[in-house]
C-alpha cells in the first residue's frame, strides 16, 4: 500500500485514473462500469491470495478472514488514493496504509 503513494507533490495529486473515474461517472458510464467488472475481481483474488500466504507464513493473523480483510484494503488503497487527489501529504497518507497494514499482523 506505500506503493501507492508517491513522494513527488505533483504526482501524487493526480490520484488514481480508476478512482477518479468512479469518483466523476459513478455507475453511469457502462464502458467504464464493464472496465471495473474485469479489473476488480482480479484483483480482489489476488488480494485474497497474498493475505492466505501471509497467514501461512504467520505474518498475518489467522483469525483474519481473507475476503474480508481483501475488501477492507481495496476500500482503505481506494481512499488513499482519493486523499492523495485531494491534496493528502505523503507522510500522512503513509501513516494511514501503516496504520492498515498492522491491523493485519499476528499477534
Amino acid at each position: 500500500m506505500l506503493g501507492l503513494i508517491s513522494k513527488d507533490d505533483s504526482v501524487r495529486a493526480l490520484g488514481c485514473m480508476g478512482v477518479s473515474a468512479v469518483c466523476e461517472f459513478g455507475a453511469a458510464d457502462p464502458e467504464l462500469v464493464m472496465l471495473r467488472s474485469k479489473v476488480g475481481p482480479r484483483l480482489f483474488r489476488r488480494l485474497v491470495e497474498r493475505i492466505r500466504e501471509g497467514q501461512a507464513c504467520g505474518e498475518v493473523d489467522l483469525a483474519i478472514d481473507a475476503r474480508e480483510a481483501a475488501a477492507f484494503l481495496q476500500m482503505t488503497m481506494q481512499g488513499i488514493q482519493l486523499g492523495a487527489r485531494a491534496g493528502g501529504d505523503a507522510k500522512s497518507l503513509g501513516a494511514l496504509a501503516r496504520f492498515a497494514i498492522d491491523r493485519f499482523r499476528s499477534r
